[in-house]
């Protein structure tokens, strides 16, 4: 089980993505913002949403409709994990850094298709 850190309570954060679009959940007594990497691909009919550092994916019917669908399973998932006091550890373990009042994910150093025979 978790501690809580000193001035935790069930006050709103706000969290926002690489979009700009907030999403609260409640945890501590100061408003915080998240920012998350997030890219959306075509896979056949459909498009699928992905947030890498946190292992997230959705799949819709639009690029827009996957965003939306994305930015909500984000903050559903963030929303749980306060609420189970599993917030601090699953963003250490993603490698957030914290900077201010804003937790920001980690670099993305390369993205590339690669190739591979089996």
């Amino acid at each position: 089980m978790s501690r809580r850190s000193a001035g935790e309570s069930n006050i709103s954060r706000k969290f926002r993505n690489d979009h700009g679009k907030a999403v609260h959940i409640r945890r501590y007594e100061m408003e915080e913002q998240i920012t998350f990497n997030s890219m959306i691909l075509k896979a056949g009919a459909a498009f699928v949403g992905l947030c890498p550092e946190l292992n997230i994916s959705v799949e819709s019917d639009s690029v827009e409709a996957a965003r939306k669908a994305l930015n909500e399973s984000v903050g559903n998932f963030l929303k749980d994990a306060a609420k189970d006091r599993r917030f601090s550890t699953i963003m250490d373990e993603a490698g957030y850094m914290k900077q201010g009042d804003v937790w920001n994910p980690p670099a993305i150093i390369e993205s590339a298709q690669d190739r591979l025979t089996i």
